[in-house]
C-alpha cells in the first residue's frame, strides 16, 4: 500500500477546465479506484475567470496560502509526495513543498504537464533562476515529462527524467462509423495558435454535405466565423459528455501551432472513440498521431493542407476506415491502467528506498 499525496489542479467553478485539469483529474479518478493506492489530494486550482490583476493576485496568494496549509496537515500521514503542475508551478510552488518535505523527510516526485518544459528551462528564466531550477529537480528521484522527444530534449541537462503520457479513459457510444466522413470536429480552446483559423478556411473547401463543429472556449470574436457556412461554433463541451460528443462526428480537426502543445487529449479521446486525427506537424504531435496510421500530418500554419487532408479522408473510404483501425488501437495504448502501471512500481520502489 502506497500512500500517497497527489498535489495538482482540479477542475472547479470559476475557472477554465483545460488540458491540465482534466490530466490531474484523471490521475486522481485512477488513483481513488486503485486498491494499492491511499490517495490524498491537495488542489491547486483557484478561481482566476474574469477577474481583475488585482484579483489574480489575490486569489493566488490565497490558494498558495491554502495549499502548503493542506500539505502540511497530510504529511506525516504519506509516503511519498507527487507535484503535478505546469512549467510555472516549477517556480511559484515547487520550491516551497520541497523545502516542507526536505523538513519532513519525505520523497518527491515532479510530474510536469504540456510540452514547453524544454523551452522554459532555455528562455523562461534568467541564468540564476534557471540554475536554482535545475539542481532542485537534479536531486528528485525522478521528473515525469509528456513525452519521449520531450525528454530527448533535456536529458542533457537532467538524468531523472522519465515519459508518463496524458491519459484517457473513455469508449465510443452506440453511432456507427459511416463509410465516407462527413461530420468534422474542431475540439480545443478557440483561438489562432491553436489552428481555428486554418480549420476555418479549409472548411470552405468542403462537399456542401460536410459540415465543421468547434467546441471550446473562445479566446477569439464570434465574428471569425462569418463566412464560413459549413462550420459552426457549438459552445463548450460538459467534461462528462465528451464522449458523447465526439462519438458524433467522423474526424478531429487539430492543426495546432501553440507554443506549449504535449501530448493534446483532445487526440487522444478522439482516438479513444474511433476518430482519425488531422493534426499539424507540430512540437511533438507527430509522435501521437502517425501519418496514415491514425491520421494525415499536415505542415502548421497551411489551411490548404488541412483541406487536401479533409478531402482525401472523404474521397477515399479504404483509408479513412484504416485510420479508424488505427485511432482505436492508439487510443488503448494511452488509458489510465497501462500508463499509470508503470508510475505504481516507480513509486513502490520510492518508497522502499526512502524507509
Amino acid at each position: 500500500m502506497i500512500k500517497l499525496l497527489a498535489i495538482g489542479p482540479l477542475p472547479i467553478t470559476g475557472d477554465r477546465v483545460g488540458g491540465t485539469k482534466v490530466n490531474f483529474q484523471t490521475f486522481v479518478k485512477w488513483l481513488q479506484s486503485n486498491i494499492e493506492f491511499t490517495p490524498y489530494i491537495v488542489n491547486t486550482a483557484r478561481p482566476l475567470l474574469n477577474k481583475s490583476t488585482l484579483g489574480r493576485r489575490l486569489a493566488n496568494t490565497t490558494q498558495g496560502v491554502r495549499v502548503l496549509f493542506n500539505v502540511i496537515r497530510h504529511l506525516k500521514k504519506v509516503d511519498v509526495v507527487m507535484l503535478n503542475t505546469s512549467v510555472n508551478g516549477l517556480v511559484t510552488l515547487l520550491p516551497k513543498v520541497n523545502l516542507l518535505l526536505k523538513i519532513f523527510r519525505k520523497p518527491l516526485v515532479v510530474r510536469v504537464f504540456g510540452g514547453d518544459f524544454d523551452t522554459f528551462l532555455h528562455s523562461g528564466l534568467s541564468p540564476a533562476a534557471r540554475e536554482r531550477l535545475l539542481q532542485q529537480l537534479a536531486a528528485l528521484p525522478v521528473i515525469y515529462l509528456q513525452t519521449q522527444s520531450l525528454c530527448r530534449r533535456v536529458d542533457h541537462l537532467l538524468d531523472n527524467v522519465e515519459q508518463l503520457s496524458n491519459t484517457r479513459d473513455i469508449n465510443r457510444t452506440s453511432r456507427p462509423y459511416p463509410q465516407n466522413p462527413t461530420r468534422f470536429l474542431f475540439f480545443s480552446e478557440v483561438k489562432a495558435s491553436k489552428g481555428i483559423l486554418e480549420a476555418l478556411e479549409a472548411s470552405n473547401t468542403l462537399p456542401e454535405d460536410c459540415t465543421l463543429d468547434i467546441y471550446g472556449q473562445l479566446a477569439v470574436e464570434r465574428s471569425v466565423f462569418d463566412n464560413y457556412p459549413n462550420a459552426a461554433y457549438r459552445g463548450v463541451a460538459p467534461p462528462e459528455r465528451v464522449a458523447e460528443i465526439m462519438s458524433d462526428y467522423d474526424v478531429l480537426l487539430f492543426p495546432s501551432y501553440f507554443p506549449g502543445e504535449g501530448i493534446p487529449g483532445a487526440i487522444v479521446e478522439a482516438f479513444q472513440v474511433g476518430l482519425p486525427v488531422v493534426a499539424s506537424d507540430w512540437r511533438d504531435i507527430s509522435e501521437v498521431v502517425q501519418h496514415n496510421v491514425n491520421g494525415l500530418i499536415v505542415p502548421p500554419k497551411d489551411w490548404k493542407s488541412v483541406s487536401a487532408a479533409m478531402n482525401k479522408l472523404i474521397q477515399e473510404p479504404q483509408l479513412y476506415q484504416s485510420l479508424i483501425k488505427g485511432a482505436l488501437k492508439s487510443g488503448d495504448e494511452y488509458r489510465s491502467e497501462l500508463c499509470f502501471n508503470r508510475l505504481k512500481h516507480k513509486l513502490s520502489s520510492i518508497k522502499v528506498a526512502s524507509n
